[in-house]
């Protein structure tokens, strides 16, 4: 992967550490509830989604 290519998978981490961080101070609750685990799951989701994305376009180059 080029340097340029690095951007969105370091981008990605940080703002999931950032919402690990947020769900840890928010207490457990959060992941408790139906939306919580929505929204979980949907912030995962596009987690995977622009890590494949990154991926597809750099075999393509």
């Amino acid at each position: 992967m080029r340097a340029a290519n690095w951007t969105i998978p370091v981008i990605v981490a940080a703002s999931t550490l950032f919402y690990v961080g947020a769900c840890f101070f928010m207490g457990a609750g959060l992941l408790v509830s139906p939306a919580g685990v929505v929204l979980s799951v949907v912030w995962w989701l596009a987690v995977v989604a622009c890590c494949v994305a990154v991926f597809i376009l750099n075999r393509r180059q």
